[in-house]
């Protein structure tokens, strides 16, 4: 289910908070693609949310494969 999407330019910063933090990134490109997430959280503490997978059925996230460095 996709509540919505964006086309963003080049250069472009878009922030993301909840309800709208759960989200998919994709080149409709045929040239190199970089994006970058910044986290403003202590993932040592609080653990990671990346390559966990969000169930929008029940509302709830699966564990995560990568192993939090602390800063």
């Amino acid at each position: 289910m996709v509540a919505g999407h964006a086309i963003s330019p080049v250069g472009s910063v878009a922030a993301l908070v909840p309800p709208g933090d759960v989200h998919q990134v994709e080149n409709g490109g045929q040239e190199l693609a970089v994006s970058l997430h910044i986290y403003g959280a202590n993932i040592a503490v609080l653990g990671s949310s990346i390559r966990r997978r969000y169930d929008l059925e029940v509302r709830r996230s699966a564990g995560s494969s990568v192993a939090c460095v602390p800063s």
